[in-house]
């Protein structure tokens, strides 16, 4: 198939200028290497114009005169997010609503699940001039340290902290120190009661932390939730938390975990009625956020979850990685990045990268990656990311590798991925395939983007927003019976075409380019000095 017939099939997207997203990471329960996650599922970004007035990447008005992510003016006079006057002759982010200067902001991350995104906004909140703490776990692995002018408490699951160094996972450990399946399920379990004792002891800490800080230099304090570890207890801390004066905005990752329970709309409808407002990534997550909270458009409300005044804002996250940082030798970075992770030096590479859940299809790429094999034998696929449930699982995906014949072909590569080896993943793949059944957004979309890699991915969730602004090919959503040969079509179309491919990939630098962790960061103090204008 020709790159001309595979568009037929495929939708294809290039643009000069995109909103973009951020960073991934590892998890089995801990931290994630492929850029944001979670217990329960990964992230990313989008971002579109939204006509029920949340918060627009590109600038333009919304309906309801509510924030706009691009500095333009509100019909109703609300705060834009460049500093400008408004309509009715009220004042901007950072002016007479509160001075940056004087903005106290604790980003809260009670399982580190997002820590790169923590890292990027935390700092670019920093350099507008906030006074910016992350609350969190103590640190695992090799997480990114905090940068100047941010500071960093371990609040949650201290207890972490004076854990072995094979109990959390480093890998070192010798044959005679490593635990049996027995005993890991053992420390699983005591963890998960000592997380839930610890929990409301620290929830405590941090609202005593926010009343010392409303007592001192810092004159306005925003709570600014990245996830919520226990949804019904979060839920009570945080009503008290606005209580005392205190503005909570959540940046909704995850509308619902992505393997979820009928209890878990409850749950998590619950706590974002009892928010100030609520940031997304996409317009795709924010009519699912309000179809959960009982206001899809046109329709009535529902008993199901309480209804929110919580405001809805749809803030893209930027791009990570190195295509920001300037121009390089293209080339000589993908040849070093191939010989730092011992890959083959000349050999067409697609990478899949990132926690392995379901949702995200690896058995259908797999499937696919037979048919690429029947036409590409030498072109490689690379599997690096944790897979949840040990050693068994990673066996049994092995296994069925084999059984399809590919084994010779796949580079497997399971486990947590050290955070300086993260980027050499992406500069050494020539695409990147997401070839989800399901998703909200996509972090690795956005390193991706980052890294100006081409794309394959599924047209679901809120990818399709992405890639419409340029950088890849999607694929339609379908049964596996036709989704498997037309992504396999997809990826052939670019690994036969390098001038397609380079495309692409000039679509994706100008895109990481377009909106950064600054951008985003005065689009979240707009969202901030509305929520306050707005409280009461």
């Amino acid at each position: 198939m020709t790159t001309a017939q595979a568009r037929n099939a495929i939708h294809a997207a290039d643009a000069d200028n995109a909103p973009s997203d951020a960073a991934d990471a590892n998890a089995d329960g801990t931290v994630d290497a492929d850029g944001t996650v979670d217990a329960d599922g990964t992230v990313d970004a989008g971002g579109t114009v939204d006509a029920d007035g949340t918060v627009d990447a590109d600038g333009t008005v919304d309906a309801d005169g509510t924030v706009d992510a691009g500095g333009t003016v509100d019909a109703d006079g609300t705060v834009d997010a460049d500093g400008t006057v408004d309509a009715d002759g009220t004042v901007d982010a950072s002016a007479a609503l509160f001075a940056v200067g004087d903005l106290s902001v604790v980003l809260v991350d009670p399982a580190r699940q997002v820590p790169a995104y923590d890292h990027d906004l935390a700092a670019a909140l920093a350099r507008m001039g906030a006074r910016v703490m992350l609350a969190t776990t103590p640190r695992l692995h090799d997480s990114i340290p905090m940068p100047e002018g941010v500071t960093e408490r371990a609040i949650f699951a201290r207890f972490l902290a004076r854990s072995a160094p094979a109990e959390r996972g480093s890998g070192i450990a010798t044959a005679s120190q490593r635990p049996s399946p027995a005993q890991r399920s053992g420390r699983r379990s005591l963890r998960r009661v000592r997380r839930a004792l610890d929990y409301p002891r620290a929830w405590l800490a941090l609202l005593r932390l926010l009343r010392d800080q409303g007592n001192g230099p810092c004159s306005t304090s925003v709570l600014h939730m990245q996830w919520a570890g226990v949804p019904l207890v979060d839920a009570a801390f945080v009503r008290r938390a606005r209580r005392d004066g205190v503005r909570v905005i959540h940046t909704v990752h995850n509308v619902l975990p992505h393997e979820s329970t009928p209890r878990d709309a409850f749950r998590w409808g619950n706590y974002y009625a009892r928010v100030d407002a609520l940031i997304v990534h996409s317009e795709a997550t924010a009519v699912r956020l309000r179809r959960l909270l009982g206001r899809p458009h046109g329709a009535q409300e529902t008993a199901e979850v309480r209804p929110t005044r919580a405001s809805i804002h749809v803030i893209p996250m930027p791009s990570s990685g190195p295509a920001r940082l300037g121009d390089g030798d293209p080339i000589a970075a993908r040849r070093d990045a191939r010989d730092q992770l011992d890959l083959p030096p000349e050999v067409p590479i697609v990478l899949f990268f990132g926690l392995v859940r379901p949702y995200k299809g690896l058995d259908r790429l797999l499937a696919a990656w037979r048919l690429v094999q029947e036409r590409s034998p030498g072109a490689r696929l690379v599997v690096a990311g944790p897979v949840p449930g040990g050693r068994h699982a990673v066996t049994a995906w092995e296994r069925h590798i084999a059984g399809l014949g590919i084994a010779g072909s796949v580079i497997w590569r399971p486990g947590y991925v050290p955070e300086a080896a993260v980027s050499d993943y992406f500069v050494a793949s020539d695409v990147v395939a997401l070839p989800y059944r399901d998703t909200y957004d996509s972090a690795i979309l956005a390193q991706a983007r980052g890294h100006g890699r081409a794309v394959v991915a599924s047209a679901v969730g809120g990818l399709p927003e992405v890639l419409a602004q340029g950088g890849g090919l999607l694929v339609p959503a379908s049964e596996d019976a036709v989704f498997v040969p037309t992504f396999a079509d997809a990826l052939l179309s670019l690994l036969g075409d390098r001038a397609e491919r380079a495309r692409l990939e000039a679509a994706q630098r100008r895109a990481a380019s377009a909106w950064t962790w600054d951008d985003a960061a005065r689009a979240t103090l707009a969202v901030y000095a509305a929520t306050g204008e707005h409280a009461g």
